[in-house]
């Protein structure tokens, strides 16, 4: 072990009583770590606010979609749009950075903890109706402006002013889609407002330090490309809930690396068996360890395991450490040391190396979100029950599954649209990078746009100069079907796209899942004559 990560959640021990902060524990924690040569990543602790600060404000607690405020005493639980939680983020980062920024141990800091986590994107609380009436005048300018991108015309819901403009909580029949659009980006844009004031305040006072922040694989809730804007790079938590793969694992590497176009770093590893998920078997031998080599191979420049040891209290106490809550070291530790061991050997030959595929999917966040409110069929739904599993032909998530082994749980569906290309690929050992719609896609030779359902402009001009240099543009289903403001486009499908496709979709159709169809291909194009099944969605062209 070389790097220690420290304080993603003491807010309340650093500053137990406002404006008195107590740094006396972290200074002995850092200090005996850096006198073993062991470095500290340290965290900024915003994630959990104190109990005094949710006494004295209670409004801070977030508000959810049925107007009920979320209890105190957890975490996440903070509204990013409420003036005093932001003032007084800002100020305990101030102090931990002015305190630590120059502390021979410290190397980097990892900003809050997980920005999303148990379903906090989103707020409805007055603090957040105000903030994005004005997000929308900020966009709109005008009101009529508004109205016509809306198609507010459809069930009367043409508005007068911005304050006639309500968040969208519960209602009895559907919002309009696009106002649920605006609010998904507006929600996404809040906590990346927040999450810069915290990088400015560490890029002052720490020059010297990295900045990153661990996200959460294929978490949809927010704008990855966005919320990571200003950082080094990013980092990650890998956990291996029930359902997952290696190949899930290995697509939500490269999505980590596709966020910034860069090497990444997992913040937490698992190390034996986790907490949460709605099955926590225990690893089997030598888990650690192929999950640590699988993380550098695609990309992986820092790996810390999580935890150090078992907690003895709160609500991880059933997550396992290096060490049990004994204190006995785990299976988990022995490969971990023998990693350790192993690296020592491997760092000159893997020190500055990056993947460098000539493949990329396209992850579309706004597409994403249409899709969860208007999938046109309950399984192209994200969010399924963690314990949901489906048995169907064209889930199968590895090559060596057996035909009753084809299925896919609630968690492993947050992503399933953008994993099986991915898959296709993976099994034929081709590395793909999983990147932004506009991102540069100069260098790749082929792109893959599985359910890029809404093209913006820059979105269509990036697809249009990446065909025209020579490269080849694989689109999937719903592609190219409504435009930046959630309207289906005048023209057939895939809408501007057409004139590179040289096709049009006809019509489509949407399966359960005992229904099923098939796709038979010509020799000529599989050298086999194969046939594939086909699920959920078909289209004619």
């Amino acid at each position: 072990f070389n790097t220690v990560r420290l304080a993603e959640f003491a807010w309340g021990l650093l500053e137990p009583e406002p404006d008195r902060c107590d740094f006396a524990w972290l200074d002995r924690a850092v200090d005996v770590l850096n006198a073993h040569g062991l470095r500290v990543v340290l965290s900024t602790p915003t994630a959990a606010p104190p109990p005094w600060l949710l006494a004295a404000h209670p409004d801070i607690a977030q508000v959810d979609e049925q107007g009920r405020r979320v209890g105190p005493g957890t975490r996440r639980e903070a509204c990013a749009n409420h003036p005093v939680y932001q003032e007084r983020s800002r100020r305990i980062v101030e102090q931990m950075a002015a305190h630590y920024g120059h502390h021979p141990g410290v190397i980097g800091w990892q900003t809050d903890n997980e920005f999303g986590c148990h379903d906090s994107a989103r707020c409805y609380c007055p603090h957040c109706q105000a903030a994005f009436r004005a997000w929308l005048q900020e966009k709109f300018t005008h009101v009529d402006t508004l109205n016509r991108a809306w198609g507010g015309a459809f069930w009367g819901e043409v508005y007068t002013s911005w304050e006639e403009i309500p968040l969208p909580t519960r209602s009895r029949a559907q919002r309009n889609p696009s106002h649920l659009l605006d609010f998904q980006r507006f929600s996404s844009d809040v906590w990346r407002r927040y999450h810069a004031q915290q990088i400015a305040i560490l890029r002052r006072r720490c020059p010297n330090h990295f900045v990153t922040h661990n996200l959460m694989g294929f978490f949809p809730d927010l704008n990855a490309y966005h919320l990571c804007e200003g950082l080094d790079f990013v980092s990650w938590d890998n956990y291996h809930y029930f359902g997952a793969t290696p190949a899930t694992v290995a697509a939500s590497h490269d999505h980590m690396r596709g966020v910034l176009r860069r090497n990444f770093w997992v913040m937490e590893q698992q190390a034996g068996q986790i907490n949460w998920s709605v099955y926590n078997p225990a690893p089997p031998p030598n888990f650690v360890r192929l999950k640590t080599y699988q993380a550098i191979a695609h990309g992986g420049d820092g790996v810390i395991y999580f935890r150090w040891r078992q907690a003895r209290a709160g609500s991880e106490q059933y997550h396992s450490g290096l060490l049990d809550h004994a204190g006995r070291t785990t299976a988990g530790y022995e490969e971990a040391r023998q990693i350790g061991a192993e690296l020592q050997r491997l760092a000159p030959m893997l020190a500055g190396t990056a993947p460098r595929p000539k493949v990329a999917i396209l992850l579309d966040y706004d597409s994403r979100w249409v899709l969860e409110e208007q999938p046109h069929n309950q399984l192209l739904r994200m969010n399924q029950p963690p314990d949901f599993v489906l048995p169907h032909p064209v889930l199968l998530m590895d090559r060596e599954d057996e035909p009753d082994e084809r299925f896919m749980t609630g968690r492993a569906w947050l992503a399933w649209q953008f994993l099986a290309p991915y898959i296709a690929l993976w099994e034929d050992n081709i590395p793909a990078d999983i990147v932004a719609p506009e991102a540069d896609l100069t260098g790749y030779r082929v792109v893959l746009a599985p359910f890029l359902n809404l093209l913006r402009p820059a979105v269509v001009s990036n697809l249009r100069r990446f065909v025209q240099a020579g490269g080849a543009l694989i689109l999937g289903p719903r592609s190219g079907l409504k435009d930046e403001h959630n309207r289906l486009f005048t023209t057939p499908q895939p809408g501007p796209l057409t004139e590179l496709t040289g096709s049009t979709v006809r019509f489509f159709d949407s399966l359960s899942p005992e229904r099923s169809n098939e796709l038979r291909w010509q020799e000529s194009v599989t050298r086999m004559g194969r046939v594939s099944p086909v699920g959920f969605w078909a289209e004619v062209l």
